[in-house]
C-alpha cells in the first residue's frame, strides 16, 4: 500500500530588490540575525516596527503597512503576534521587497 509523505515546503525570502548603501554585496538583512532579535512571539504592531526602522522612518503609511502584511501572509495568516522565525522571515522579506510608497496616492507630506 502506498504511502503519503507530508513535506512541508519551505517558502523562501525573496532577494533585496536594491544593493545596500554601505556597498558590500554581502551586507544583506538575514532571517537568522533577525531571528535573534526575538526570545518570544513578536507582536504584530513590533514586526511593522521593524521594518520601518530598518528603513529609518519616522512614520508609515497604509502602502507601508499594506506591503509588510503582504509579506507576513507569505509565511503565515496575520494574527497578533508571530513565533520568532515567521517575523523574522516577514521583516526581511518587507525590507528585501519595499520599493517605496506611491507618493502620488499617499497624501502624506514629506
Amino acid at each position: 500500500m502506498p504511502t503519503s509523505h507530508s513535506s512541508s515546503t519551505v517558502i523562501e525570502v525573496s532577494p533585496p530588490l536594491y544593493p545596500c548603501e554601505c556597498g558590500n554585496p554581502d551586507c544583506a538583512l538575514t532571517v537568522e540575525e533577525v531571528e535573534s532579535w526575538f526570545s518570544r512571539l513578536v507582536p504584530h504592531r513590533r514586526v511593522l516596527e521593524c521594518v520601518a526602522d530598518e528603513f529609518r522612518l519616522i512614520e508609515t503609511c497604509a502602502f507601508f503597512d499594506d506591503h509588510v502584511e503582504r509579506c507576513i501572509r507569505k509565511f503565515t495568516d496575520l494574527a497578533e503576534a508571530y513565533p520568532p522565525l515567521l517575523a523574522a522571515r516577514a521583516i526581511v522579506e518587507a525590507v528585501n521587497t519595499w520599493h517605496g510608497c506611491p507618493e502620488e496616492l499617499c497624501g502624506r507630506d514629506d
